[in-house]
């Protein structure tokens, strides 16, 4: 797997980054990529272990589940389709400014089939198209939509 990674400093702090960030029921409000998520049991509440499938635009369909949640602090997820596996870590600290997260993103990626050839390019896509999403999510718990 390739690894990718990246820090971005949000406004918010870490409790409400990680609240909403870690919530794949909130998924679609902020991931441009997605177009739907599909919990497999609607009621439970964001966990260790927690499994979902989200259909990712031009992509297809991820089986997802969560790997680390530790509140405030950590959280990961990894999914597997026909087209390939990735898991991303969110790591949450505080930022250089008041009411500021530092998140530092790590994203470990192995595509599939004719996607591979499209690895030398991750890098330069994956990063701006993230830290949109995540300043996105941001302003919503900003604007108190969450």
């Amino acid at each position: 797997m390739k690894e990718y990674s990246f820090r971005i400093e949000l406004e918010g702090s870490q409790e409400e980054l990680f609240q909403f960030l870690g919530d794949p029921r909130q998924r679609t409000r902020w991931q441009s990529s997605l177009a739907w998520v599909k919990l497999e049991n609607a009621e439970e509440l964001p966990s260790q272990g927690m499994r979902w499938t989200e259909k990712a635009h031009g992509l297809g369909e991820f089986a997802m589940r969560i790997t680390k949640y530790q509140p405030s602090s950590r959280w990961a997820e990894e999914g597997t389709s026909s087209k390939g596996e990735v898991s991303i870590e969110l790591g949450f600290s505080p930022g250089s400014q008041r009411n500021t997260t530092e998140v530092h993103v790590i994203i470990r990626l192995q595509l599939r089939g004719l996607l591979r050839g499209l690895a030398p390019v991750v890098p330069w896509a994956l990063q701006p198209l993230m830290s949109a999403d995540l300043k996105k999510a941001s302003k919503l718990i900003k604007s108190g939509q969450v």
